[in-house]
């Protein structure tokens, strides 16, 4: 058995002003009405200068880590671990764990 939230009969006007009280009708005339709200003059181009990858995707070299180490603050905890990354920075050894 398929409930409703509201009993109550519903009506809403369509684009000619007319009344429907249609289920169907009213939810093709919301679905109408979003789709022209949300689509309505606001295109939007992406533009980008980066390159775009195709095929698979090359694994994270050592080197790439140790870049983005250097330039990570110490004392800054950077994930939900809380491990503050002048831990990792100090022991490299740990590398083991960020893999």
């Amino acid at each position: 058995m398929v409930t409703k939230d509201i009993v109550k009969p519903k009506y809403i006007r369509d684009t000619g002003n007319t009344i429907l009280t249609d289920g169907t009708k009213i939810m093709n005339r919301w679905r109408e009405y979003y789709g022209e709200l949300l689509n309505e003059g606001y295109l939007v181009t992406h533009h980008t200068n980066e390159h775009i990858v195709k095929g698979p995707i090359s694994f994270i070299t050592e080197t790439e880590v140790r870049m983005a180490m250097a330039r990570m603050a110490n004392r800054k905890a950077t994930g939900p671990d809380e491990i503050r990354n002048n831990k990792y920075k100090k022991n490299w050894a740990t590398r083991e764990l960020l893999s």
